[in-house]
């Protein structure tokens, strides 16, 4: 027979199993419940003796993990607690009334036990252990209860009496539908606490929800409860263990979020709106732009040319640099409205995001650029582009700026040499155009993608003012940014990055 000793004590227990010494027994002795375990596993006792000096809680989570063990199914459990009382008993609070693990068996009163320590000092011991087990547990704000198979109260600490106002009656034994005629204000309670006992113990695992609990003051406090019901090996109910802690603050505060995140929405939905409304109003806006901006000057340009065709060789001197003056202007205005249109629309497009060949793109502007570039000297270098997931044609406008911006402030160059790279940088890729044109001066970067802003002016270059903005809000449609690094007189560069994310 194999008997695992676990000892608080040695000389204690020895009092009790030296007389069993050498008697077709094997002892495997432990200092502590941690090298309990390991030696139970190892060895698969037939018998567990258990000091009573043992900490409560340390012997309660010893008990649990061998029951837990199907190797250890068999194993017995003797609780030694000392020899010579009138009338033995197990600790009520530590084994029945916590109505957890096998029973345990008190060992037959043996004078060889009452030699190494006198009873007085084994009980003394054991109601000392007892006691801190009643104050740990009364000392803590949480509710506990501990009932049995038919939902009959066992134990409860001070704070569940305190909160259905059972302070002084006799709940021991009692039911909840029985407790509620001692407090009539959580009868409700009471009631729907025995029911959630009852699905607990249908279920046969731990369970968890939330209970209302009626206080004098008229509120109502909400605790978080937590029942464990306990069964024995042949299926019937032992027990139910049920922890409950109050949560009334945590509630309020959550309420008071889903309160603020009900108004929050209702404004995202008033912005939400507004922001159509507005753009209702920019489609107003741009379809006044396309067509009562677009009339006059046409008219303006029909007008022109048929002034000229009229006068022919009459036009000398300043009347003709003034017509032409008129047509140069009329040719400027039509082709800002035609920018402003783009950039109107660029905000309002939807984007539809595919995977696109940049590589392809690129060679696909560069080839449109050609008649413009056709009597210049470019030096066109393109690194391996790569795909990215983008819009298309919004991708194809950021391409047709850059580039064309490149090309434009190369002009001054007798070669133009024109760099487009791509480089990873974690999760996304980055595309940079580099040229070696008249560049800009850093302390005014900060204006180059506003509406309407230039660095250099309509003599020198043409323009609205408007293509790098467009550049900009397209790629902050895809998730990325954009941004320039130049010095004056010595080229200068734009780079814009593509997550790999966005959808």
């Amino acid at each position: 027979m194999k008997i695992l000793t676990v000892r608080q004590n040695t000389g204690k227990m020895e009092a009790l199993i030296g007389p069993a010494r050498g008697k077709d027994t094997v002892f495997i002795e432990a200092a502590g419940p941690a090298e309990a375990f390991d030696l139970a596993l190892a060895h698969k006792p037939d018998l567990i003796m258990l000091d009573a000096l043992l900490p409560a809680a340390d012997g309660l989570r010893f008990i649990k993990a061998i029951e837990a063990q199907a190797a250890l199914k068999g194993a017995r459990f003797m609780f030694y607690y000392g020899a010579g009382a009138a009338a033995p008993q197990t600790p009520a609070a530590l084994w029945e009334g916590l109505q957890h693990g096998p029973p345990l068996t008190p060992p037959e009163r043996n004078s060889a036990a009452a030699a190494g320590e006198g009873p007085g000092t084994q009980e003394a011991a054991l109601r000392e252990s007892a006691e801190q087990l009643k104050t740990l547990i009364n000392g803590t704000p949480d509710i506990i209860c501990f009932k049995d198979g038919e939902g009959r109260w066992l134990e409860a600490n001070d704070a569940d009496l305190e909160l259905f106002n059972l302070k002084g009656v006799p709940y021991k034994g009692k039911k909840d539908s029985e407790l509620a005629q001692y407090s009539p204000l959580h009868s409700a309670a009471f009631l729907a606490c025995e029911a959630t006992d009852e699905i607990s113990w249908r279920k046969g695992v731990v369970s968890r929800g939330e209970e209302n609990i009626p206080r004098y003051d008229g509120t109502v406090s909400v605790y978080d409860v937590i029942k464990s019901p306990i069964f024995y090996p042949d299926g019937r109910r032992k027990g139910l263990v049920v922890l409950g802690r109050d949560i009334t603050e945590r509630k309020a505060a959550e309420d008071k979020v889903i309160a603020f995140n009900a108004i929050l929405e209702q404004k995202v939905k008033a912005r939400t709106a507004e922001l159509q409304a507005s753009n209702e109003e920019l489609e107003a806006f741009s379809y006044s732009v396309s067509h009562d901006l677009k009339a006059p000057l046409r008219r303006i340009k029909s007008f022109s040319m048929m002034l000229a065709d009229e006068l022919g060789p009459a036009l000398t001197g300043k009347a003709g640099e003034y017509l032409e003056r008129i047509k140069f202007a009329a040719a400027g205005m039509g082709a800002l409205i035609e920018r402003l249109l783009l950039l109107s629309r660029t905000g309002r497009a939807h984007m539809s995001f595919t995977k696109v060949p940049l590589q392809e793109l690129t060679a696909e502007v560069i080839n449109e650029l050609s008649a413009e570039t056709a009597s210049r000297k470019i030096e066109w270098i393109t690194d391996r582009l790569p795909q990215v997931r983008g819009d298309r044609a919004m991708l194809k406008q950021v391409l047709i700026n850059l580039l064309g911006n490149a090309v434009k402030y190369t002009r001054p160059r007798d070669k133009a040499r024109i760099k487009i790279y791509a480089r990873r940088k974690a999760a996304e890729t980055v595309i940079t155009i580099e040229d070696n044109g008249v560049g800009f001066d850093m302390a005014y970067a900060g204006r180059l993608f506003g509406v309407f802003q230039r660095l250099h002016s309509e003599k020198e270059f043409e323009g609205s003012g408007i293509g790098l903005n467009t550049v900009r809000r397209i790629i902050t449609g895809h998730g990325g940014k954009v941004w320039a690094e130049g010095q004056t007189g010595k080229g200068s560069s734009f780079s814009f990055s593509i997550p790999d994310n966005i959808e």
